[in-house]
């Protein structure tokens, strides 16, 4: 347009009786009708930043309204809502100054304003009916609200909005909040059909398709203009065809899944390029062809002298690159195209949709087959040439090097391009919550795009507890197998404690004392467990789950007593294997111990660590609900211990073996020493602890006295009280490696004995192959050979298997020893 033809624009009449912000009537005790000089300045001034319709109203006449010619008032909370310094900062920095009105009828895929409540306040629910908005509506006449019908009426419109997902009805419900107050009227069949179950999942099932067809084709624009600026902004300063770029969006929109892409015609893209770069892209049309398009820094001349120089093509992946005459891609446009293929490579990558995963749905093995392969090795290589050849090199079940840290930007970079919780984000908000339980904590790492959101969290938590809750019969916990008689850790075992917590308070309140159970079973299999369904609350409704009671367990007044055992079953127990195979390999640890040259060889427990070829399988454990009652009472022990063998007849187990402490133990055998049908069920057995605890007291009872706690405390290895209190069976570490001390020291001066017997008798000691096999044995353990200590300890045992085991015999002289043979002396 040349300058001769400019036009200036016209005066409007500015209505003083208005608000020249929303140009809606005054209220008088809430307006400005006289602003001052410095007030009218401010205006102007954020007037002159927005550039809105505002602008457009007041543009031609603001110097007679700084000159006070021309008269304005306004709303004190519009004035003070438009000119705030934040909100007009907010306007500035997102560029969107200026009216954007577009005729189109294109399908709009930048974000709507969101619907306030002052723009439904033009409806009169007086004279307008608050479902269709009409006044009149043929053969019906609005019917008002009658009395005590208002407040029923409005919740059952409430019910639907929220169904219907209807915005702008719900902002005319929240403006009313008393139907009857306001002279409501409506239309009975309108009500009628706007409450209608099928009208409500019909007009759901249309909005949410239109919500989703609106997402994608945001999600396509963001996609294309993403590609179009790397381009079109670049140093080369393309010209494009619009039919070309046109064809690119088409093909975006059919990768990311929007219906019938092919509709979308070129003059709705240039709208919307329009719309979303204004002033920053120029047009030129060209007659009977395409138009072109390129940045506002070309000239209109450089553009028109570069249509035949440069052509527009596309890549084998369909992202536009831009080929000059004579010249190399630039940097820009490699690094473009190779974030297009890693893009692309995770467009549909997914993860928790209506189940959460499992604990083996987010290890190792599964985050690494979550991350496709082209993102996994571009963001090893730009990592280092060492975090390369960890992700090349990964096997199952083992990550080397800094894998996981590799894995972590991966999946970090998934969750920003599709807007998914990840396995790494999901498991650390898990864990953080387990281990922390702060909401703050989880909150920043969701912000830095490591964690899930905390309501994701609060989410999953009510998940398990709702799964949990919905059993009929016996709760068996997710993961545990059947009973199977072939497989014998297939059996499922149980344990009882109690759960103490804020054991101590000021007033004695708030506290927590309660049955903990829990089931576990040595499984060789690794069962896969299904997803946890994803439920929609994030709290759990305690009103819907109701305890259990107990089962009332009233104390005999005679104590109960255990069945009598015959003696003959307890001293005719032949001895196993495994105790005679541990006999001897306890005798090879001490002679292995005492001899000079072997110094280096563990204590008794790492040794039996080094030499065993055992392998337990790795516990399954599964928690079972609290029992919130005393843990020591009759009933509480009584109601736990059915709930066990509940649980076992429905797991096919004939019988179930329970471990507890002492306190609970004692109850529990007294309940099954008086019920009589439970011992067939279940066996109590006392924990390890408490277990080790009563040997030692026991070895204090019977030795104590006999000099070993004076040999404790005349030695200076222990204090008198402690020793005291070690044959009592209390302090339990101390106790066991006072034993273990005295045992070995005793053993050496039995030994040292017997090699003086040998010497002055003649008898041959220890051989020249047995000293070989236990220096080699010293060597194995020094260098971590599992294998070969387990080797050389199973030929020691072979060279004592035929003898007797036992050091002294009370039957025979203290040096006339059991483990001699008269003619080869020790044998080990």
């Amino acid at each position: 347009m040349m300058e001769n033809d400019y036009e200036p624009p016209r005066k409007k009449r500015i209505k003083s009786s208005n608000c020249v912000i929303c140009d809606r009537p005054l209220a008088d005790e809430l307006s400005t009708k006289n602003p001052t000089v410095d007030g009218i300045r401010t205006l102007i001034d954020a007037v002159r930043i927005r550039k809105d319709a505002v602008y457009e109203r007041l543009s031609p006449s603001i110097d007679d309204i700084i000159a006070g010619k021309i008269k304005i008032a306004f709303h004190r909370s519009c004035r003070a809502s438009y000119t705030t310094k934040r909100n007009v900062h907010l306007v500035a920095s997102r560029g969107d100054t200026g009216p954007t009105q577009s005729t189109s009828q294109i399908p709009d895929v930048t974000p709507r304003k969101r619907l306030l409540r002052a723009d439904t306040t033009n409806f009169n629910i007086r004279t307008q009916c608050f479902v269709c908005a009409k006044s009149y509506k043929r053969n019906e006449r609005l019917t008002p609200i009658s009395t005590g019908a208002g407040t029923s009426t409005r919740e059952n419109m409430l019910i639907a909005v929220i169904d219907r997902l209807d915005e702008e009805m719900r902002l005319r419900m929240l403006a009313h909040p008393d139907l009857f107050a306001y002279d409501a009227s409506y239309h009975r069949s309108c009500y009628a059909a706007y409450i209608s179950k099928r009208n409500i999942q019909a007009a759901k099932t249309r909005t949410e398709q239109e919500q989703s067809a609106k997402t994608l084709f945001e999600k396509g624009f963001k996609l294309f203009c993403e590609e179009l600026e790397v381009a079109i902004f670049s140093a080369n300063k393309p010209v494009l065809l619009l039919s070309e770029l046109h064809s690119r969006f088409v093909e975006i929109l059919r990768t990311v899944g929007a219906d019938d892409p092919d509709s979308y015609r070129s003059w709705k893209l240039k709208e919307k390029l329009k719309a979303q770069y204004g002033e920053k892209l120029i047009f030129i049309s060209q007659s009977g062809k395409s138009d072109l398009m390129c940045s506002k820094d070309l000239t209109l001349g450089e553009a028109l002298k570069r249509v035949n120089s440069i052509q527009l093509e596309k890549s084998d992946d369909g992202s536009i690159e831009f080929v000059g005459s004579g010249s190399d891609l630039s940097d820009s446009i490699i690094l473009h195209r190779a974030a297009d293929i890693v893009r692309t490579s995770i467009a549909n990558v997914s993860f928790i949709s209506d189940y959460y995963p499992s604990s083996g749905d987010i290890g190792i093995e599964k985050c690494v087959a979550f991350v496709p392969t082209p993102l996994l090795e571009f963001i090893a290589w730009c990592t280092s040439q060492k975090a390369f050849e960890s992700a090349m090199s990964f096997t199952d079940g083992c990550a080397t090097g800094n894998l996981l840290q590799v894995l972590a930007i991966c999946q970090n970079i998934i969750g920003l391009s599709n807007n998914i919780p990840t396995p790494i984000s999901f498991g650390l908000g898990i864990q953080m919550h387990h281990k922390f339980g702060s909401k703050q904590l989880i909150e920043v790492l969701h912000e830095l795009g490591h964690s899930i959101p905390y309501d994701e969290v609060r989410r999953f938590l009510t998940s398990v507890a709702e799964e949990d809750q919905q059993h009929e019969g016996a709760y068996i916990p997710r993961g545990i197998a059947k009973y199977n008689e072939d497989d014998v850790h297939s059996i499922v075992d149980a344990a009882i404690d109690n759960f103490d917590q804020n054991e101590e308070t000021l007033d004695g309140s708030s506290t927590t004392h309660s049955m903990a159970a829990v089931l576990y079973q040595r499984t060789s299999s690794k069962a896969h467990m299904p997803g946890i369904p994803r439920s929609q609350h994030k709290s759990l409704d305690a009103a819907k789950y109701l305890e259990d009671n107990l089962a009332i367990f009233n104390k005999p007044h005679k104590r109960p007593e255990p069945k009598r055992v015959p003696e003959k079953s307890v001293f005719d127990v032949q001895q196993a294997d495994s105790h005679r195979q541990a006999e001897l390999r306890d005798l090879v640890w001490k002679v292995c111990r005492n001899m000079e040259d072997i110094d280096l060889l563990p204590a008794w427990s790492g040794f039996n660590a080094m030499v065993t070829k055992s392998e337990i399988p790795v516990a399954l454990v599964r928690y079972l609900p609290f029992i919130k009652a005393p843990p020591t009472d009759f009933s509480t022990v009584y109601t736990i211990i059915l709930k066990f063998i509940s649980i076992a007849k429905s797991q096919g187990q004939p019988h179930i073996l329970v471990t507890a402490d002492l306190a609970i133990y004692s109850k529990a055998q007294q309940i099954i020493w008086d019920r009589l049908e439970l011992q067939d069920s279940v066996t109590m057995r006392l924990g390890v602890m408490h277990l080790i605890m009563s040997f030692l007291a026991s070895i204090g009872k019977l030795y104590g006295d006999g000099g070993f706690l004076d040999l404790l405390t005349s030695s200076g290895v222990y204090a008198t009280g402690t020793a005291q209190l070690m044959l009592q069976g209390k302090h339990y570490a101390r106790g066991i490696r006072g034993v273990k001390v005295v045992h070995e020291a005793m053993t050496r001066l039995f030994l040292s004995s017997a090699e003086i017997y040998a010497s002055q008798n003649g008898l041959p000691w220890i051989d020249d192959e047995v000293h070989t096999l236990a220096t080699n044995l010293q060597s194995s353990i020094q260098k971590k050979n599992y294998s070969s200590c387990s080797e050389i300890c199973l030929l020691l045992d072979g060279k004592y298997m035929g003898c007797n085991c036992h050091y002294l015999s009370p039957r025979t002289h203290y040096l006339k020893l059991h483990v001699f043979d008269t003619k080869k002396g020790l044998r080990v």
